[in-house]
């Protein structure tokens, strides 16, 4: 016969006794007393929710409900992998076998499994795969069910994948491309040197034309009846020349300017340049046509070589326009 654990009295050494027992103060503790919420910590029991203050339980879950059934993973259908700037979408149908946990993701630059490497597990059925613009490779996916059972690939194939250059990475290969451009630097040598040579030939024809104009002043100083003859014909034929002259310089330098600007032709027969049309059509109605015959287009500042806009680009066959806050 068992002996019973508790103190049988009423005195205060019993009750203190029976309180250490319950406690777990005295003894191996296998009396101690067990409360209702160590209860439902166990799954014994669970708390019933109502609308007083009391602490009530339901009874406990049956152990064998709580054995859950797993089945083999399944393989996974219909997966895609869609390619967008700095990231590539994977998409598949969510498994519907019993047990499953989640799906491995695997990503490779070559269409080879054996050199693919695990990325990621989601219990979801679309994630996102952070990747480099202009990134391109295959995906794979499995299932895990709960028991950490592996299931089959979707295919031994890989599903292929692209991301897609940023507009701004475009502008900035543009911006780049233009800094080092020969076009650039010829123009402005090209403008520099039309502007430096203008205002040398003027300097010599006016130091030309005052001189001329100081030998026949002096000439006609001789003669008082025909010194305002001399002069006024003098002046005139003067002003004539320098009217020729600066009309010769305003000539040079228009033609140095559409010189500048005519058609250039690269290599292998790669041309590139700009058209100028300024007249009438058939009608007799004012027609002015700018063609620009290249891939990319940019203004500069001569007076500011920092100063460059970009309007747009054409990236296979394609226009780019930046927004304004990219300009």
């Amino acid at each position: 016969m068992t002996k019973k654990p508790w103190r049988a009295g009423k005195d205060l050494s019993a009750v203190v006794e029976n309180m250490e027992i319950g406690t777990g103060q005295r003894g191996d503790g296998r009396h101690a007393f067990v409360t209702r919420e160590e209860l439902v910590g166990l799954k014994l029991a669970r708390r019933r929710t109502s609308g007083g203050a009391a602490y009530a339980l339901n009874p406990g879950i049956e152990m064998d409900s709580s054995v859950m059934v797993v089945d083999f993973p399944s393989k996974p259908q219909n997966f895609k992998a869609t390619g967008g700037f700095g990231s590539v979408l994977l998409e598949w149908d969510m498994p519907n076998y019993r047990g499953h946990s989640l799906t491995e993701i695997w990503r490779g630059t070559e269409d080879d499994l054996s050199d693919a490497v695990l990325v990621a597990t989601t219990p979801g059925q679309v994630y996102g795969d952070p990747v480099d613009p202009g990134w391109s490779g295959f995906y794979w996916i499995r299932f895990v069910n709960a028991a950490g059972v592996k299931g089959p690939w979707n295919a031994v194939k890989g599903t292929p994948a692209q991301t897609q250059i940023s507009v701004q990475a475009i502008i900035d290969q543009i911006k780049e491309e233009a800094a080092k451009s020969p076009v650039v630097e010829e123009l402005r040598k090209e403008i520099k040197n039309a502007q430096g040579q203008a205002v040398k030939d003027a300097a010599i024809e006016t130091t030309e034309v005052v001189g001329n104009l100081r030998e026949e002043t002096l000439k006609t100083i001789g003669g008082i009846d025909t010194r305002v003859t001399g002069m006024n014909k003098s002046t005139s034929e003067e002003l004539n020349k320098v009217n020729e002259r600066i009309t010769k310089v305003d000539k040079e330098g228009g033609e140095a300017f559409l010189a500048m600007w005519s058609k250039k032709t690269g290599v292998e027969g790669i041309t590139a340049g700009i058209g100028i049309v300024a007249g009438k059509d058939g009608e007799g109605k004012p027609v002015s046509q700018v063609a620009i015959s290249a891939s990319q287009l940019f203004v500069f500042d001569p007076n500011n070589p920092d100063n460059t806009a970009y309007p747009f680009a054409v990236s296979g066959g394609k226009v780019v326009i930046p927004q304004s806050d990219d300009l």
